[in-house]
């Protein structure tokens, strides 16, 4: 049966179906009187051909029903007579149906809670970044330590060179003070490439990122990019905004734009209140140490996957290595799928799979715990229903229709409990 010829005759079942009764007793109706007619031309009179017309067809209330129970319409009712009977029975045991009801909702909703925790702090992206496909770079060393920064030589060398992964952003931290009319401020700072708020899809709203000019070792001038926090704060939001001169550790800077609402910077654990350019020029202005390391995140090319480009990154590293002794240690490079803690030396980073898969054993076990507590409730009260069920098989139903309708008992009772489920994990 195609699905418009199905949906048409539920439609007629659960909404029409006083007509299709009537269609039927028409049909029915339609074989008499043909049948009488025949016994009529046959030489019986009117009366006789009647009798002899229900006579071959046979009793017509049995046939009524032998073509109802071939219906699907018929399965539907007594699919919707069941569930209104199960829901009459979760009245008549209110005790067990609702300790049920609260052992399922609580593992549900406990275990929806802790595993949406989990992918907030493993899996989901830093607030305000947008760009798909993008990874971070890290090394592995041989006892399994992650590593995710690198001297810089080593961004700008995969940044001219690699094709797979591009583009590519690089980013440090540090605290600074910002000075103001208002008095002075100690403030984190992100020390960031030009294409970092590119990178990550990172909206401005207001002004603009970093030009190519300004990320030059010979720039004019310091500028910053400051959060949408900081503007609202220590702003009071003003509208000329851009263009406003301030002091970052005692060396004059420009504000060039600012960050969209929640966006702090790529990783959760090095939040950000300013970004300022990744020049060796801004580093001697702000007294900030030119040996400092990079983290490197980038974004996967159309069509390119995560191993192809893994692989074009190795090949780079290696050439490095050979070029430049001094990185000739036991590390290997990989990437690791972003997430706002993706990368470091935090148990987080370097052990979320594990937790994950600690929560899935306990949450399996849970699962099982809770299955045989209910499973408990609900033979008890099978226990109690064993003369209903004696006198529905007594009444002519089948052993079949009697476990539909239990299903149906379970099937009610799990839709309420996960609806008390999605409320109590909301």
């Amino acid at each position: 049966m195609s699905w418009k010829r199905l949906r048409k005759v539920i439609q007629r079942a659960l909404f029409l179906p006083s007509r299709v009764n009537r269609d039927l007793d028409d049909e029915i109706r339609f074989h008499l009187q043909e049948e009488t007619r025949l016994q009529s031309e046959r030489g019986l009179s009117d009366q006789d051909a009647a009798a002899a017309a229900r006579r071959l067809f046979g009793n017509v209330g049995l046939a009524k029903e032998d073509t109802r129970a071939v219906w699907v319409s018929t399965r539907l009712e007594q699919l919707l007579q069941d569930l209104r009977f199960g829901c009459r029975i979760l009245t008549r045991s209110p005790g067990v149906s609702l300790t049920a009801i609260i052992l399922i909702a609580l593992v549900i909703g406990g275990n929806t809670t802790v595993f949406s925790i989990a992918h907030g702090v493993l899996a989901k992206p830093s607030p305000g970044v947008h760009a798909p496909r993008l990874a971070t770079v890290s090394w592995v060393a041989e006892n399994g330590d992650i590593e995710t920064h690198q001297p810089y030589q080593v961004y700008t060398h995969f940044l001219e060179h690699s094709t797979a992964f591009q583009p590519v952003a690089a980013f440090d931290f540090a605290r600074l003070t910002m000075t103001l009319d208002s008095g002075s401020y100690a403030l984190r700072a992100g020390i960031v490439s030009p294409n970092y708020f590119d990178t990550l899809g990172v909206r401005l709203v207001k002004g603009r990122s970093f030009s190519a000019d300004e990320a030059k070792s010979n720039a004019s001038g310091l500028v910053v990019v400051i959060a949408h926090h900081i503007w609202q704060n220590n702003f009071g939001g003003a509208d000329d905004i851009v263009g406003r001169p301030v002091t970052v550790n005692g060396q004059p800077a420009t504000v060039v734009g600012v960050a969209e609402p929640g966006f702090r910077g790529a990783l959760f654990a090095e939040l950000a209140d300013l970004w300022v350019p990744l020049t060796g020029e801004a580093r001697d202005r702000l007294q900030l140490s030119r040996g400092t390391n990079v983290t490197m995140i980038g974004q996967r090319k159309d069509g390119a996957s995560l191993s192809e480009a893994q692989a074009q990154l190795t090949t780079l590293w290696t050439q490095l290595q050979q070029a430049r002794p001094e990185l000739k240690h036991r590390y290997r490079v990989t990437l690791v799928p972003y997430s706002g803690t993706a990368g470091g030396n935090s148990i987080v980073a370097t052990r979320g799979n594990r937790m994950l898969a600690v929560f899935s054993a306990v949450t399996f076990l849970t699962i099982v715990i809770v299955c045989a507590n209910v499973t408990n409730l609900l033979i008890a009260r099978a226990v109690v229903r064993q003369r209903e069920m004696a006198v529905r098989e007594s009444l002519g139903a089948s052993r079949g229709r009697i476990v539909r309708s239990l299903l149906a008992d379970g099937l009610v009772l799990s839709v309420v409990a996960w609806i008390a489920a999605c409320v109590f994990a909301w």
